[in-house]
C-alpha cells in the first residue's frame, strides 16, 4: 500500500485498512465501557490513524506503525511528526498523550 502524506510517499508492507489501536472497530474498551478510537477519531481506518499521528495535535501513537513501514520510511515519518509537533507547541496546541 502506498499514501502519500506531507509530500512523502510511504510505501507499507501492508494492505491493512483497519487502524491498528481498534482494529477498524473505532473504538476501544476501557474500565468504563467503550470508548471512541482516538488514534483514528472513531473512522476505524488504516490512513486516517496514520495521519492524525503526523500531523502534529497528538492522536495516536506513530510506534503502532513502525512494523509496516520501512525504517527508511519510519525514520522519516518521524521526522515530519517531530517537526509537526513543534509546531503545535510554538503555536500553543496542547501536546497529547502516546508520543
Amino acid at each position: 500500500m502506498k499514501l502519500k502524506f506531507f509530500g512523502h510517499t510511504f510505501n507499507f508492507k501492508t494492505k491493512r485498512k483497519s487502524c491498528p489501536q481498534c482494529n477498524g472497530k473505532a473504538w476501544n474498551m476501557t474500565d468504563e465501557g467503550k470508548d471512541g478510537c482516538d488514534s483514528c477519531l472513531s473512522t476505524g481506518k488504516f490512513d486516517g490513524a496514520f495521519y492524525l499521528c503526523l500531523d502534529g495535535f497528538g492522536m495516536g501513537n506513530l510506534f503502532y506503525f513502525r512494523k509496516y513501514l520501512s525504517s527508511k520510511d519510519f525514520q522519516i515519518a518521524e521526522e515530519i511528526n517531530s517537526k509537526n509537533n513543534k509546531i503545535a507547541r510554538d503555536q500553543g496546541h496542547f501536546e497529547g498523550y502516546g508520543l
